[in-house]
């Protein structure tokens, strides 16, 4: 048997010793064609190569003339909306799951003045419109029919109200007890559900025998739903400027002096049995009708 050593340049080592290796104690030679089948032999004994691979995805593997072949595939059926990546914060093996604010912390902002074009519609969080007015007019409910109408809200949405507020004024013939009743003209200014009473030149005032003050005549339009109690300035046996409040019930108002009882400031009739009681020019009496 040739060795290799003893071939001529360029000849082809077909049957050539190699070598030498020692087997069972013995030094031998092997030629190639011996040592090509018993590698043959080595590898056609593999029977799986071992293959790990992330969630979602699974490995089919076979072995055919000591050659494998892995195909790695995509599992179908994979829960919507995720994504396969490290954990986001922290090192760790991949998984499926869904983005986090730290995903995207450093993608850049956008300049709505440079890097939006059109119209943003409202379902974007847009108005639709191209000036002030006009998207003013898309927020709102429909305007159509409601003019005239206040914006009024049920605690959950807004809706156009049946009414505005409306302000009106005017004069009514008031009387007030005394021992000669003295009538004349009140003013009157309601806004709304808000009243104020006042006399702008009038004087409800004489000398009177009794201990309490009415004052009678107002107009249905004018009365509370509920009774009311409004503070207001009164003259008491000549002296002016007396706190005072004014029940109203109806189309009455039953007017009371303020006194200390003890430490707690209590409101009564308390006017003196004589002497001037009533109201000068300038005396106010607002109140709510409800």
């Amino acid at each position: 048997m040739t060795k290799i050593s003893q071939l001529p340049a360029g000849t082809t080592p077909t049957g050539v010793e190699v070598g030498p290796f020692v087997q069972g104690g013995q030094t031998v030679g092997l030629t190639l064609t011996q040592i090509s089948a018993y590698a043959a032999t080595q590898i056609n004994g593999l029977t799986s190569v071992s293959l790990t691979v992330p969630p979602g995805f699974s490995v089919a593997s076979s072995v055919s003339g000591g050659v494998q072949t892995s195909n790695i595939t995509y599992t179908a059926g994979q829960p919507a909306n995720l994504f396969l990546a490290t954990p986001s914060s922290g090192a760790g093996a991949l998984s499926l799951r869904q983005i986090a604010a730290s995903d995207i912390s450093s993608l850049p902002l956008i300049n709505l003045g440079s890097g939006v074009t059109g119209t943003l519609p409202v379902a974007n969080g847009g108005t639709g419109a191209t000036s002030a007015a006009a998207a003013l007019t898309a927020l709102l409910p429909s305007q159509t029919g409601q003019a005239g109408n206040a914006l009024v809200t049920n605690g959950s949405a807004a809706s156009w109200g049946g009414s505005t507020i409306t302000s009106t004024s005017g004069t009514f013939t008031a009387t007030v007890n005394l021992p000669t009743a003295v009538s004349g003209p009140l003013n009157y200014v309601r806004t709304g559900n808000i009243v104020i009473l006042y006399n702008a030149a009038f004087g409800f005032f004489g000398t009177s025998g009794d201990t309490n003050l009415t004052l009678t005549g107002i107009p249905a339009a004018l009365q509370p739903v509920n009774s009311q109690y409004a503070q207001c300035l009164l003259i008491n046996n000549g002296v002016a400027q007396c706190a005072g409040v004014g029940y109203l019930s109806g189309g009455t108002i039953t007017f009371r002096l303020a006194n200390v009882v003890g430490s707690v400031l209590a409101y009564n009739y308390g006017f003196t049995a004589s002497g001037l009681k009533g109201f000068n020019p300038g005396w106010q009496f607002v109140y709510a009708i409800q």
